[in-house]
């Protein structure tokens, strides 16, 4: 019976037909998205490259011509609090951060780093990066050289002091960052002058993303404020920081108005205001875009359920949809701490159960690729010919009982008096996610497992340093889109030493509590040696003994989906749900409509 693959059709239906328990925090449950259409061929993507450096990008000139004032951009969510650039579990904040914020380098569209508020990339090849000494006392040092006459946004001078405080900021363990791994690696930072600030690495450590270990913050505001209390400072709801744009309205969970800064270092952006508009799911953003009310719809990898219906909907000129192939993945992430998902062959069953092929079928179209892995092929180091273990429900109920579960009365399978059972979360805001979900529990409870599906707003599910359920550990099995190679090489999200608790003030997203050495002495590799070649090897090995362990059960690669009406010019959105498709804001402008 498992060696049968239902179709689309037949999938779909048992699907609508089936009974979770499903528990929404608040409210009725939403209104199930609307089927999609069949899909036209995909066009084929390019590749995003590996990590690069580009030269300087030029000031951005005044265009010519009338153009539109404002700009609309409708997201799923924006988070509770903008303070700038602290990670708090959600991928918006990235967006926003990139409106009032800029960095001195910054990645572009395809993961490039850029210099912004720097005059160049530091590099190991162009000498702005050197390693000074020799054998234990060898040590990397790493020059940033600021541009002339910066400014912060309320008009005090931004200089190379600026620098050293974000490094004494990110050093203070009171500072709540969730990913210390590239900070703890900087034994101190210099300003010799007011356009020079210098890095200097400890002796012996090096990091691949060293370029980026280098941030602005202002000294000015922040530094009468307990860094522990910044987040709840007036600088959470008023962000101030250099970038192109300044905050003027917040609205939680309806909008945020940004009206252009004159004091940016490149001029004034191109367009006086953006939007960013809130919308309930990718079904009401797919709404407000067909009523005209928004200029770039980000569905992220939410749209790919409605991909067809984009296409057909812009065939006519009128918008046009974007696809780009991502660093992200969607897993089902376990807590290896639950006694009945510790062993690593009912991991394997719950693996082997997952129909993932139908549901990129019927939910995505075919059109993304079934992971056997963390990373996807617009990552470097990635393994494409990793085998799963066995599937269908044959198996998986083998694996189960050879673990020692029996079928009880109900056909929920028991232990002695556990019964095995499964709190299942996810986030109210995607219903794409919900859907998978609820795939999941179908195949899950035919081997006899019961999984209790509870939806709740972001913040609740994925809040960072306790305030989510995934940050306290209080699940055994979630839906989770993740980019682990935007979350220092995967370092925060597999190496053991990255478990949050309260020993390490919850630092870290290892939120599976995944403990295993050769895992940890991959990871360590792949994040500190010098040689790409043993980088990308390490991080292949890591990718094996992932599979082996599972303290994840892949299921699929994810494009990003954007929809942008078509007089808008300069939106290029990027590979990874972590870096900012506001990357270069300043630079978009749309004709009157």
């Amino acid at each position: 019976m498992d060696a049968m693959r239902l179709s689309r059709r037949h999938w779909l239906a048992l699907l609508a037909g089936a009974s979770y328990s499903l528990t929404f925090a608040c409210g009725q449950p939403p209104t199930p998205a609307a089927g999609p259409t069949a899909a036209p061929a995909p066009a084929p993507q390019t590749q995003p490259t590996t990590a690069q450096v580009a030269p300087a990008p030029p000031t951005v000139a005044p265009g010519g011509g009338r153009r539109a004032d404002v700009i609309t951009t409708t997201l799923l969510a924006l988070p509770p609090s903008l303070f700038w650039n602290i990670p708090n579990g959600w991928s918006n904040l990235s967006k926003t951060d990139a409106l009032v914020g800029d960095w001195l380098l910054m990645p572009d569209a395809d993961g490039i780093l850029v210099p912004r508020l720097a005059r160049e990339v530091p590099t190991l090849a162009n000498g702005g990066a050197r390693f000074d000494g020799e054998g234990a006392e060898r040590r990397l040092r790493v020059t940033y050289r600021l541009r002339d006459d910066l400014v912060w946004q309320d008009g005090a001078p931004l200089t190379s002091d600026d620098v050293r405080f974000a490094y004494e900021l990110q050093a203070n363990p009171e500072f709540p960052l969730i990913d210390r791994s590239l900070a703890d690696k900087v034994e101190e930072v210099r300003a010799p002058d007011p356009l020079t600030a210098e890095v200097v690495f400890k002796r012996g450590t090096f990091d691949p993303d060293y370029a980026r270990a280098a941030d602005v913050a202002p000294r000015h505001l922040w530094s009468s404020i307990p860094p522990a209390q910044l987040l709840k400072s007036q600088f959470a709801a008023n962000p101030v920081h250099a970038g192109p744009y300044r905050l003027k309205e917040f609205k939680p969970n309806e909008y945020a108005l940004y009206e252009a800064n004159p004091r940016y270092w490149t001029g004034p952006p191109k367009t006086s205001t953006i939007v960013l508009k809130v919308a309930a799911d990718s079904n009401a953003m797919f709404a407000q875009a067909r009523a005209g009310q928004q200029d770039i719809t980000m569905f992220g990898y939410t749209g790919a359920d409605l991909l067809p219906e984009l296409e057909k909907f812009a065939a006519d000129g009128r918008y046009r949809v974007i696809v780009r192939p991502s660093t992200s993945t969607l897993i089902v992430g376990l807590n290896l701490d639950r006694p009945h998902l510790a062993d690593v062959r009912v991991r394997r069953a719950l693996l082997a159960a997952m129909d993932r092929e139908g549901m990129n079928k019927a939910i995505l179209h075919g059109r993304v690729g079934v992971l056997n892995s963390w990373m996807t092929a617009a990552s470097p180091g990635y393994l494409a010919d990793l085998p799963a273990p066995p599937g269908g429900a044959d198996a998986a109920r083998a694996l189960l009982a050879e673990a020692g579960w029996t079928p009880g009365p109900d056909g929920i399978l028991r232990k002695g008096d556990q019964r095995f059972e499964i709190s299942f979360w996810g986030r109210t805001e995607d219903r794409q996610r919900e859907t998978y979900m609820q795939a999941i529990a179908r195949d899950w409870k035919a081997i006899g497992v019961d999984a209790k599906i509870t939806l709740q707003p972001t913040e609740q599910v994925f809040g960072k340093k306790g305030a989510g359920v995934i940050s306290r550990r209080d699940f055994d099995a979630i839906v989770w889109q993740v980019s682990p190679m935007d979350a220092a090489g995967g370092y925060t999200m597999w190496h053991s030493s990255q478990i949050p608790s309260t020993a390490n003030n919850m630092t870290g997203e290892n939120y599976f509590g995944w403990r295993n050495q050769r895992a940890d002495d991959a990871m360590l590799m792949a994040r500190t040696s010098t040689s790409e070649e043993e980088r990308l090897a390490a991080y292949r090995e890591h990718q094996r003994l992932f599979m082996e362990d599972l303290p994840a059960l892949p299921l699929f690669s994810h494009d990003l989906i954007h929809l942008v009406r078509s007089n808008v010019r300069g939106y290029r959105p990027t590979n990874s749900v972590r870096v900012a498709d506001t990357w270069n804001v300043a630079e978009w402008e749309a004709d009157p409509a």
